[in-house]
């Protein structure tokens, strides 16, 4: 039952973590065209580039937070151990 509940907490991080990711990348497309911040010189590309490029980078990201083991349970582990697997 332990290792249920631990598997469904784990693929909830997995997904915020994507979320996460998701936003953040049309944050930046806000953040370089429409804040300000920058001067844009080139004009503003369509939004649809950065949707279009929304799939690899999940998938990207997603492979290697599971190949890295991020969500596994670290009852043992101390920070230390935590820090070095970041």
């Amino acid at each position: 039952m332990l290792k249920k509940h631990a598997k469904f907490f784990e693929n909830i991080l997995f997904i915020v973590d994507l979320i996460v990711i998701g936003s953040t990348w049309l944050l930046s497309y806000y953040t370089r065209f429409y804040s300000g911040f920058f001067q844009v010189n080139k004009g503003i590309p369509p939004l649809d580039i950065y949707f279009y490029l929304i799939t690899p980078i999940l998938l990207i990201w997603g492979f290697v937070f599971r190949s890295f083991e991020l969500y596994r349970p670290k009852r043992i582990s101390s920070y230390i151990d935590e820090v070095i697997d970041i």
